[in-house]
């Protein structure tokens, strides 16, 4: 895990911002810089404050993943409130889905999300279908509709929260079931929770449009 090495060494430290390491160390396996890292921390600082204080309780070694992971959910969190309507958001959600393809062959294009995702896939070895499953979900969200059933709510849940939990395990190099289970439903209890903390606004924003 070359590429991360520089996040992880003892000589970073004074790189980190508030627990997540914004430094990295280019060589010739190296897909990203500092400064793509950095890109990550700045914007979880900037839109998700919490995770940038989640991230304190990790290991060093998972801060990278942490900061990439949570920063291409934010980005693909956001395509619903960036867009007009939902054909151009479709049209953003599937150049995420391009993207994967250049960030799990190791050419990622010339944001610094992307070569961050590379790095860390490359050095973790996540799985695509993780990161698949949360642009299911943002494409569900430029529906507009929340879900109707509880086993609605439970998979949107999963797919938005369990699998970034899931992407830590893999990356720490957990394979068991029963963590799997756990991660699942604290993913879920996490999405609930969010969804919740979002009615105020949401019935704001129906109110407002009276939809």
């Amino acid at each position: 895990m070359a590429g991360c090495a520089a996040l992880r060494s003892t000589s970073a430290r004074s790189a980190l911002r508030v627990g997540l390491p914004v430094a990295a160390r280019r060589s010739a396996t190296s897909l990203a810089t500092a400064e793509d890292f950095a890109y990550c921390v700045d914007r979880l600082e900037r839109f998700d404050r919490e995770q940038v204080q989640c991230a304190m309780f990790l290991p060093q070694e998972l801060r990278p993943v942490h900061a990439a992971i949570r920063a291409f959910n934010l980005e693909t969190a956001m395509v619903r409130s960036q867009v007009s309507d939902a054909t151009l958001g479709a049209m953003r959600i599937q150049w995420w889905r391009d993207a994967l393809d250049g960030i799990f062959a190791g050419e990622p294009s010339g944001t610094p999300l992307h070569r961050a995702l590379a790095q860390v896939v490359s050095d973790f070895k996540l799985s695509r279908f993780l990161f698949e499953r949360i642009l299911e979900a943002r494409q569900r969200d430029l529906d507009g509709l929340q879900p109707s059933t509880a086993i609605k709510l439970e998979t949107y849940c999963e797919y938005t929260q369990s699998v970034l939990l899931y992407m830590l395990l893999e990356a720490a190099g957990c394979r068991n079931p029963d963590a799997d289970a756990a991660a699942s439903h604290i993913g879920k209890a996490l999405g609930i929770a969010t969804l919740s903390r979002m009615i105020g606004r949401t019935a704001q924003k129906c109110y407002n449009t009276k939809c």
